[in-house]
């Protein structure tokens, strides 16, 4: 704040023509106690002055002869580039005055001089002005430090980003060759070497764990991960999170009980299953052996509740805030004796506050604890995003599902029949955008007999079995498996379902990936699962495998030399005989959502090193292998 001493001190110029007028404004400003106090009579030397001493207050007289005050002002603007002049203008002309503020000046004293105005209006004017040039060096101030800021951001960034590709790489070899070295693939072990080989194999899930949490939540809390909204079923996150608990429950001697809920909520589902994971392994480690962990789910009109209870130690008041900070745990000994490094529940409390809902514990020391969350059930009003109708063809419970989820997405108009003959109805009868069609391809067939409807797009949902060969090869068909990705199905729509038809079979798996360890430890996996893998470790040699012989699938690093996986897939999009390929992207970056967008061609799926585990890679690999489609995305949400 300017205090009254900096007034007073301010360094002021008194300019008229008048010996007079300048005395009597000098003795004037002495006298009320202003220490700086210069002055001219001549108006040709005001700007030579102000830009050799820059005043915090000019006293202009206006009718000077040879150049006078207007002049002296169109001066002074040339100095003060950010057009603040601090001019006060000394004038007997009454029309002079709204001349002289629209010129720049920022006030004015009349003639004759009063001694009251004079120190009103100058201590007014001299108060405005220092807090103008504070208020300018603090903004000074302020973009220096935000720019300081971004450059750590740009630092901190950068070190995330090798983090991710030089730790994750690696540990997801060593942990594969791991994998292979307790399977026997290198030969049998002796009880010492399987011993030796299983602590090597927890001690690198470990800490692949505690790198895929520090990143997980810098990304969280700076807002760059992009969540994946959709309407999801609470049962299928609840059967998601339980599943994925069996054998640790096993390893502890812990029993889960989860409810059967019928209800929805908007999230993403990945998420939402990790901070229930998360929260159900913490009960069952600090469960005694032998307990039971409950899962409950309150509904309520606007939002669901889920709770995660244990009979375990409970948690102190003291803590009960503070363990949801990063590296907090209830006891120090925690870390080492029940694994974890303190980050999983900073992570669950981020994960669930960008869902707009709240995260708690409610706990009684020595009678167990009870974790809570809660998410909302809808998404508010979206703008629509398509004025022709989507056709939606399906049984009762996939056109409900289906709908819920379409609307969301902001698609104003949906369309949904029981049949075929229903559906021929709706297409002669209105302006239709695109038909979703569950299982017999029949009313498929008649579009493509119809001339009208020829043209219009057709995704077609359920077993390969019952859809007619023809169909498969229809270019403006996509097939998509019977429970089909909510996430893939939005992204067929709003791609208007531009596809290519389904490329010839193909047999073997193309590997690419520059790291030769990694490589190496991919290719035994799949071998032993009876696959042939041909090799590439460059963007260049992956382009000239693929079109040597088209693989069955493409399993894709992002980070490669040459020409990365972005210049790979972007290539192979210009071939007509690749760019339905099956990919698989198995990288250690993060992707966004735009990212993932440049890396699709035919059914695309995403792995992040040392988050997958052996078996999902495997897994990915034989589903994606063997699904018959034009074009995919990745996997989302399940009805």
């Amino acid at each position: 704040m300017v205090s009254s001493s900096d007034i007073l001190n301010a360094n002021i110029l008194v300019v008229d023509d008048q010996e007079t007028n300048v005395l009597l404004l000098e003795r004037m400003l002495s006298g009320a106690g202003y220490t700086c106090v210069a002055s001219t009579t001549d108006p040709h030397a005001v700007c030579a002055l102000h830009r050799k001493n820059r005043y915090d207050l000019i006293l202009l007289d206006l009718l000077m002869p040879v150049m006078d005050g207007f002049q002296v002002m169109e001066g002074l603007k040339a100095i003060e580039k950010d057009s603040y002049l601090p001019v006060l203008v000394i004038t007997a002309q009454p029309g002079h005055k709204l001349r002289a503020l629209q010129a720049g000046a920022k006030d004015f004293i009349s003639k004759p001089i009063e001694l009251a105005e004079v120190q009103a209006r100058v201590h007014n004017m001299l108060e405005v002005r220092l807090l103008h040039t504070e208020a300018t060096h603090n903004g000074k101030l302020l973009a220096e430090t935000i720019e300081r800021l971004k450059k750590v951001e740009r630092l901190k960034d950068g070190f995330l980003s090798t983090v991710s590709h030089e730790l994750r790489t690696p540990l997801t070899s060593i942990r594969g060759a791991l994998g292979l070295m307790a399977s026997g693939a290198a030969g049998a072990l002796s009880d010492e070497g399987v011993e030796v080989v299983a602590i090597a194999e927890r001690n690198a899930v470990r800490l692949s764990t505690l790198i895929n949490d520090i990143l997980d939540i810098e990304r969280l809390e700076t807002g760059t991960v992009e969540l994946q909204f959709a309407q999801v079923s609470v049962e299928s996150i609840l059967r998601r999170a339980t599943e994925s608990l069996p054998a640790f429950g096993q390893t502890h001697g812990i029993t889960v009980e989860a409810p059967e809920v019928s209800s929805m909520i908007w999230a993403d589902a990945d998420r939402i299953v990790q901070v229930l994971v998360n929260l159900l392994s913490n009960a069952v480690k600090f469960s005694p052996s032998g307990g039971v962990v409950t899962i409950g789910v309150e509904l309520r009109e606007n939002w669901v509740e889920f709770r995660v209870t244990d009979r375990g130690r409970g948690v102190p008041a003291a803590h009960r805030q503070m363990i949801f900070e990063r590296f907090r745990q209830v006891e120090t000994s925690d870390a080492r004796e029940k694994g974890g490094a303190g980050l999983g529940l900073a992570i669950c409390k981020s994960i669930i506050e960008q869902h707009g809902g709240t995260i708690g514990v409610e706990s009684e020391e020595g009678n167990g604890s009870t974790f809570w969350f809660r998410v909302a059930t809808t998404l508010a009003p979206v703008a629509p995003r398509l004025g022709r109708a989507i056709l939606l063809c399906a049984d009762d419970v996939d056109r409900r599902g289906f709908e819920g989820v379409i609307g969301q997405a902001g698609y104003n108009t949906v369309i949904t029949v029981p049949d075929a003959d229903a559906a021929w109805e709706v297409l002669h009868s209105g302006d239709v955008a695109v038909v979703l069609l569950k299982g017999d391809s029949e009313l498929l067939a008649r579009m493509r007999e119809e001339p009208a409807f020829g043209a219009i797009p057709v995704i077609l949902f359920g077993s390969p079995l019952v859809v007619s060969p023809a169909a498969l090869s229809d270019s403006l068909v996509l097939f998509l498996p019977e429970r089909v990705d909510i996430r893939e199905l939005l992204v067929a729509i709003s791609d208007d379902v531009e596809r290519g038809r389904v490329a010839a079979p193909a047999r073997h798996v193309l590997l690419v990936e520059d790291d030769e360890t990694l490589l190496g430890v991919m290719a035994r996996q799949l071998f032993r699962e009876g696959i042939t893998v041909r090799t590439a470790t460059t963007g260049e040699e992956a382009i000239r495998s693929a079109e040597a012989e088209p693989p069955a699938l493409m399993v894709l690093d992002v980070g490669l030399p040459e020409r990365d996986g972005y210049d790979v897939v972007d290539t192979m999009r210009q071939r007509p005989a690749l760019r339905d390929i099956p990919v698989l992207v198995y990288t250690a970056r993060d992707l966004t959502e735009q990212q993932r967008g440049r890396l699709r061609l035919g059914p695309t799926r995403f792995l992040t090193k040392s988050k997958a585990s052996d078996e999902d890679f495997r897994r990915l690999v034989v589903e994606l292998r063997q699904i018959p489609l034009a074009r995919g995305a990745e996997p989302g949400p399940r009805l």
